[in-house]
């Protein structure tokens, strides 16, 4: 790794360090709200990969963004729309089967059990009043719709920080091939979110065992993002593909839809996992691998 990249791995370990210290002193010292402290303290640390990169890299705003591939004219819609359904309902679809199929099918101890629809539906009352009325499929329609809508807004930006320093700065300053590439981002992406972890995020009841699950969802991740990167050039697509996630994935992890569930299985632990990784590896043989034959 070259100094730039030994520079940015510092920093952004550094801030998150200390942004663990804060919550851990905020949460125990003074009592606060712990879930209020990591969502906030969440938010900022996504946006520091890419205020680190913007420092190390020297760059004005113009060039910058021409540099990270951040014009909005990059964006090609019919690849925008074929990852938006992929992410907001190929992948939660997938992900409830192999659900199902783990924790009621052949009922392995730890995973939990997906809930009927009528189970599930009395915990969406609050925010949907009526739907009780609703079907499967039309559930299904306004998750995909509420998803999209978060990752083209608010949440797509805001995981755009975090993309500018993974899919960004270090794919462009780490000369490795595909493979080797993405484990190395994956490992560092998975390490970083330890401290926030430590305090209760994402695994509260398996918070070491969390880190480690957090690394290997990381890597699998890494290697969907830079493979699509490759075929859309856009860090804006890589952008709304992960805020859409981060919603998505924070619905699952509150236990919702699972009866006596697991953090380290169920939310974005092992199941998700294996979701995204039979995601990426269908994508990637269908559709061919030409992209990463040459990719470093």
């Amino acid at each position: 790794m070259n100094k730039k990249v030994k520079f940015f791995v510092a920093a952004v370990y550094l801030i998150s360090i200390i942004a663990g210290g804060l919550i851990y002193i905020l949460k125990d010292t003074f009592q606060y709200d712990a879930t209020l402290i990591q969502i906030i303290f969440s938010v900022i640390l996504m946006m520091t990969p890419a205020i680190v990169a913007f420092i190390i890299e020297k760059k004005n705003v113009k060039t910058f963004i021409r540099y990270y591939n951040l014009s909005l004219k990059k964006i090609r819609i019919r690849m925008l729309l074929k990852y938006l359904v992929i992410f907001n309902l190929v992948i939660p679809v997938v992900y409830l089967i192999f659900q199902y199929l783990i924790g009621n099918v052949f009922q392995v101890p730890g995973f939990g059990k997906l809930l009927d629809l009528n189970d599930i539906v009395p915990q969406f009352m609050e925010v949907l009043p009526e739907s009780r009325a609703l079907s499967i499929p039309i559930l299904l329609i306004v998750f995909f719709i509420i998803n999209t809508l978060s990752g083209i807004t608010l949440n797509g930006l805001i995981a755009l920080g975090e993309e500018i320093g993974w899919r960004g700065f270090m794919e462009k300053h780490l000369s490795f091939p595909f493979f080797k590439k993405n484990i190395i981002i994956g490992m560092i992406w998975g390490l970083w979110h330890a401290p926030l972890i430590l305090n209760g995020h994402n695994y509260p009841s398996h918070p070491f065992w969390g880190i480690i699950t957090m690394c290997v969802l990381c890597i699998i991740v890494s290697f969907y993002f830079s493979y699509i990167l490759k075929k859309s050039n856009s860090l804006y697509l890589i952008g709304i593909l992960h805020g859409s996630f981060n919603a998505y994935a924070a619905v699952f992890s509150e236990k919702m839809i699972i009866q006596n569930g697991n953090d380290l299985f169920n939310g974005v632990g092992v199941i998700m996992c294996i979701t995204i990784l039979t995601v990426f590896l269908t994508d990637f043989f269908i559709n061919g691998k030409d992209n990463l034959r040459n990719s470093r």
